[in-house]
């Protein structure tokens, strides 16, 4: 959640569209007394929608301001590229995607308490990484039947003298969303992920598995 933030969405124009957002506060509710204090963040995205392909590329950036906390952290980019295609139009629709992250500091599924403890908010080095997915959504009447496995390899420059630096980190999903009505879904969710080296440090896991049903209703 972005506080503060302007956002511009451009017209369609042969399938391509362009968004544009800066956030003046980053995630803080109120800005700093100083203008040098506050953190930015800005993201640059562009949409193509074709016939039975799509097609998104994103840039993204933290500023870190000049505060207490983020002083000392270097700035945190990452570059996205991922489609989706449905073949014929059919029911089967195939998804893949690329992430690059440099001095980044959020890993998903993980405690924050966890980096902080392993040093991570402390160093001014956050973690550089390439990851990807592959992802496929099949109809079967009313039912959506999904599944997503993602790959992570990376480096935390910062580690502590003696600390394994290098991770490497694995996720599968399967689930099954239910179309009771245009307006009433529900859903059921398996996921298992296992990380490598720094990930799975004694101060800094991120092994889990995990399962979700519910019912969402749209009014």
């Amino acid at each position: 959640m972005h506080s503060n933030t302007i956002y511009y969405v451009s017209p369609t124009y042969a399938g391509l569209k362009l968004g544009l957002q800066y956030s003046l506060t980053n995630e803080e509710d109120q800005e700093d007394e100083r203008w040098v204090n506050n953190s930015k963040w800005l993201n640059a995205a562009l949409r193509w929608d074709g016939g039975n392909a799509k097609v998104i590329s994103a840039f993204e950036a933290e500023l870190y301001g000049d505060n207490e906390d983020t002083k000392n952290w270097d700035n945190a980019y990452s570059f996205k590229l991922a489609a989706a295609w449905t073949p014929g139009g059919a029911q089967t629709t195939l998804y893949v995607g690329l992430n690059y992250v440099a001095n980044y500091r959020r890993i998903s599924d993980a405690n924050w308490n966890e980096f902080d403890a392993a040093g991570l908010a402390a160093s001014s080095d956050g973690y550089d990484a390439m990851s990807g997915f592959l992802g496929i959504r099949h109809a079967v009447g009313a039912a959506n039947w999904l599944a997503q496995v993602q790959y992570q390899d990376g480096d935390f420059e910062g580690a502590a003298s003696g600390q394994q630096s290098d991770f490497k980190r694995y996720a599968v999903g399967l689930g099954c969303h239910y179309y009771f009505s245009s307006r009433t879904m529900g859903y059921a969710v398996l996921s298992w992920a296992k990380g490598e080296g720094w990930l799975n440090s004694d101060d800094n896991t991120t092994n889990r598995t995990a399962a979700s049903i519910g019912l969402m209703h749209s009014f």
